[in-house]
């Protein structure tokens, strides 16, 4: 009996020290568990989950980089400098008016003479400028409206602008000096967007693009360049570079001098203008055999706008002396001031020679169809300018003593005297009406 009360007891205890143990491992499994996880806020949701860093894809996907057209030189202000010029049309007649230097005893001005649709005058001579130190031709700008002159300036020229209607004048660079209001340079061609001219300042011998209302300007080519121009529809520059005295190079590039490309290397080179069409350049640069420049076919050239077909003229053009081949409005024919047949220049035979007589001298004007290859003499005398429907061409002559104005048809008939002045007059320009 005591037996079985001492198995009990041990039984008894056995299922204390069980439950002990049970409410033991009860305890510590409660402690060292985390507790469950709460329900978060909304507003914790927000701060862990989207922090609002700049929003992703403009991190992994950057804006692209500008195209390479941006990153070209800035066509010069405004706009419509690359606005393709109009194709010409034919002009009814040839009125408008003349305009040319007359030297007074007080100083060269310039005086205009308005003609009719037959190129006679309707009004007498009028003076349109003050008194210059003119000492060139006139660059008319391709609406009439403007003319370039130069005039004599310490160590070169400088080019001023002429207003046709209120005759005022103003120096193409008076913000840009070099030891005065308007630095020497010199003056090449019109943009044909009639603001901005070509011109090359002495002091860098570059090659700019200068707006004709300001001043402002970029430049083209790093290169000296002899003789530049632009093509009517604004997007070609033809340029000429002289490496040497013997050596030359005819270059063509983008109207903002980018991507040049050489087209011409031989003898001196000089780029004169483009065809009123665009279709042509007229240019010297050429190798030539002649022994001079007025050797019929040795010099002057010209080429189609893509610098193929290149072909010489035959007209005997004398180069220097401020003399250039002139393209008739139709881009049919090309005038130029040449030697006449078996006479001597008179700049080659006079010691020293007199500029402002000697090129009258054994001088001829010549004109040349470009397609034909036909050449006319027209009459003795220099400086040709084309009537606007180029049916006629006004050019000086000293046929009747003094240089004056004369005029003749493109056919060779109806010579005759336009101005009586009694003064000398040089450099005629034929403006449209």
């Amino acid at each position: 009996m005591k037996r079985t009360w001492n198995l009990l007891a041990s039984l008894l205890g056995l299922a204390v020290v069980g439950a002990v143990v049970v409410s033991l491992v009860l305890i510590f499994r409660s402690q060292g568990s985390p507790p469950a996880p709460q329900q978060p806020s909304s507003r914790a949701t927000a701060t862990v989950l989207s922090p609002l860093p700049t929003p992703l894809p403009t991190v992994l996907t950057p804006e692209p980089p500008p195209s390479p057209t941006s990153t070209l030189p800035p066509s010069p202000t405004p706009l419509p400098t690359l606005t393709p010029a109009p194709t010409w049309t034919p002009v009814p007649g040839a009125a408008g008016a003349i305009l040319y230097r007359r030297t007074d005893p007080e100083g060269p001005a310039i005086y205009q003479l308005r003609v009719d649709a037959a190129g006679k005058s309707v009004a007498p001579t009028a003076r349109i400028s003050g008194t210059l130190g003119l000492g060139g031709p006139l660059f008319p700008s391709p609406d009439g409206k403007h003319v370039a002159m130069i005039s004599p300036s310490e160590g070169g020229w400088a080019v001023f602008m002429l207003d046709v209607t209120s005759g005022q004048i103003a120096p193409l660079l008076g913000s840009f000096i070099r030891g005065g209001p308007n630095g020497p340079g010199l003056f090449y061609n019109w943009h044909p967007d009639s603001r901005h001219v070509l011109y090359r300042p002495d002091w860098t011998l570059d090659l700019w693009l200068v707006d004709s209302q300001g001043g402002d300007h970029q430049r083209l080519s790093e290169l000296t360049v002899d003789g530049a121009a632009i093509s009517p529809d604004g997007r070609t520059l033809a340029y000429g570079y002289n490496k040497t005295l013997q050596l030359g190079q005819i270059w063509l590039a983008n109207a903002d001098g980018s991507q040049p490309r050489l087209i011409v290397e031989g003898g001196t080179a000089d780029v004169f203008s483009w065809s009123l069409n665009g279709a042509y350049l007229v240019y010297i640069g050429e190798p030539h055999t002649g022994k001079g420049p007025s050797t019929p076919g040795s010099l002057l050239w010209i080429m189609d706008a893509n610098g193929q077909n290149r072909r010489p003229l035959s007209a005997p053009f004398l180069y220097g002396w401020g003399f250039s081949p002139v393209w008739s409005p139709d881009s049919q024919w090309l005038a130029v001031t040449g030697q006449d047949a078996g006479q001597s220049f008179g700049c080659d035979v006079q010691a020293p020679p007199d500029p402002e007589t000697c090129v009258f001298e054994g001088t001829a004007i010549y004109i040349e169809n470009i397609i034909t290859g036909e050449v006319r003499r027209l009459a003795s005398g220099i400086e040709p300018a084309w009537s606007p429907d180029s049916s006629m061409i006004a050019f000086a002559s000293k046929q009747s003593g003094t240089s004056e104005i004369w005029v003749i048809n493109a056919d060779g008939t109806g010579l005759r005297q336009l101005t009586n002045e009694g003064k000398p007059v040089r450099y005629p320009v034929w403006l449209q009406q």
